[in-house]
């Protein structure tokens, strides 16, 4: 039910609601790589960067081969909007 909600909200673009519902989801599955790459990049979407870079850092550790320059090119994009931030 919550993938479903997440689905949903990400369809709409409402990035806020969606990061509590990936935050929730990430929580009751800890270990899931899937579920700790989409908080990291709706973090980013959500205007959490400094939340975003802390999980995209941890998420390029075990990531896939195919997953490696997404994640990378959310991480600028991620570290770039922190240092605007400051």
């Amino acid at each position: 039910m919550l993938n479903n909600l997440k689905a949903l909200q990400v369809k709409q673009e409402k990035w806020d609601q969606a990061w509590h519902v990936q935050r929730r989801l990430a929580a009751l599955h800890p270990g899931a790589y899937e579920q700790r790459r989409d908080l990291a990049l709706i973090a980013l979407k959500s205007n959490h960067p400094g939340t975003a870079v802390d999980l995209l850092e941890n998420c390029l550790k075990s990531c896939t081969p195919q997953d490696r320059p997404i994640l990378q090119g959310h991480l600028l994009v991620a570290e770039r909007l922190l240092a605007d931030m400051n």
